[in-house]
């Protein structure tokens, strides 16, 4: 089959998925340049492209010169049912001198939620609880009023707290802070991000489980028991022990997140440290819905407002496609209508597109001394990484594709 053939035919289908038609076209000269090449010469340009990038991002620095980043851990996934085909590249240092490697932790601050709504719709699933049941009927602790689980991973309404939750002296006293939570709004047809929803879930998590097992357990037990140990993400994890941990901005094993840190580690929200392997796995489980239905993992890739100001948002905050050109790193729009990105505080991003079987994250060290932001001007230049790696994606799609078709399939593992 001619290379042209195969490229429209692949491109074809794309569309069909949802890929956005004049980006993808403006790749088809690309693609089209990799699939000429031999395979290996293809992979090795491509890889030394990224690279080039990520050696390009660590040096790169802001008006103050200050570097944007430390280190870096970036992983492309496509699936293939026969064959491996993965790219992780590693670099630079957790900012306090210890090199990047295979093993480090990234304090992913917010991408923790995704983790949280997993654990929510597996446990639903379970017959635990369901959707609709209210947050006050599980946990009377919570006087949400007539909220549901729904509302809260929906981020309706508006919650907030007599006091800041990082003001507590004592964990006992940022929980009894965060028992003081309360609608300020009933709004359900707006999205208003909040960390305070996904907090609270993970205790009203706590007590339902707790009581049906007959025994106290912790949030981040219960994780470990449905979803972290049964499918062998062993580098995922709360408050870890190790030293060799980046993107907390620190040298103490400590989460970034204040409420978090004051709330003992582990939340709902944030606290998950995590490397870029497990990550892919987690992408590999839920491409094959083992851990989630079809259904539901169709749910994390579905805008849940359409049509106000927040019409990329999803599910406990996930961004979804975003048809604004300039805002297209929050989830490719190069990647199926189903595509979902997970994105915290830190820097860091996981994307997941089941439609095409694709999955990128980039975890990243660049809170330093523990300061409450990343140096200025980091956003500007992490987008622009971020969609370079994404069209690499692209190209590693096409050489896939175009071996599947003339038979000539190779495994890549690199």
């Amino acid at each position: 089959m001619e290379k042209y053939e195969v490229l429209n035919h692949q491109i074809y289908k794309l569309l069909n998925k949802g890929s956005d038609k004049n980006y993808l076209l403006s790749l088809k000269d690309e693609m089209l340049k990799y699939i000429s090449m031999d395979y290996d010469t293809a992979i090795n340009t491509i890889i030394g492209e990224i690279n080039q990038k990520v050696a390009e991002f660590l040096k790169a620095t802001n008006a103050a010169n200050i570097p944007y980043i430390d280190g870096i851990s970036t992983a492309i996934h496509i699936e293939d049912k026969v064959n491996t085909y993965d790219i992780k590249v590693r670099s630079g240092h957790n900012g306090y001198g210890r090199k990047i490697d295979s093993e480090t932790l990234f304090d992913v601050a917010s991408v923790t939620k995704l983790y949280t709504l997993i654990l929510t719709l597996k446990l639903v699933e379970l017959g635990y609880f369901a959707l609709d049941d209210t947050i006050l009927s599980l946990d009377p602790r919570f006087n949400l009023e007539d909220f549901t689980i729904m509302d809260v991973i929906k981020m309706v309404g508006e919650i907030k707290t007599d006091g800041r939750i990082q003001d507590g002296k004592t964990i006992e006293e940022a929980n009894q802070i965060l028992q003081t939570a309360h609608l300020t709004s009933k709004d359900r047809k707006h999205n208003i991000y909040n960390d305070f929803g996904p907090i609270i879930l993970s205790k009203v998590i706590e007590t339902v489980v707790s009581k049906k097992e007959g025994k106290k357990l912790t949030y981040d037990e219960i994780l470990n028991h449905f979803i972290l140990k049964p499918y062998g993400f062993n580098h995922t994890q709360y408050n870890p022990t190790t030293s060799n941990l980046a993107g907390n901005g620190n040298d103490m094993q400590l989460v970034h997140d204040p409420k978090t840190r004051a709330l003992g580690g582990v939340t709902g929200s944030a606290g998950i440290f995590v490397n870029a392997d497990d990550l892919v796995s987690l992408a590999i489980e839920m491409y094959k819905h083992s851990i989630i239905s079809k259904e539901n993992l169709k749910s994390l890739g579905t805008v849940i407002f359409p049509h106000t100001e927040h019409s990329n948002k999803g599910l406990i905050g996930l961004f979804e496609k975003n048809e604004d050109f300039d805002n297209k790193w929050l989830a490719p729009i190069v990647y199926s209508d189903n595509v979902f990105t997970a994105q915290g505080f830190t820097g860091s991003v996981a994307i997941f597109d089941a439609n095409n079987g694709i999955h990128n994250n980039i975890l990243i060290s660049s809170i330093k001394d523990n300061k409450a932001a990343k140096p200025d001007g980091f956003l500007d230049y992490f987008k622009q990484v971020e969609y370079f790696i994404v069209d690499k994606t692209l190209d590693l799609y096409m050489i896939k594709k175009y071996q599947e078709m003339t038979g000539n399939t190779k495994n890549l593992k690199i």
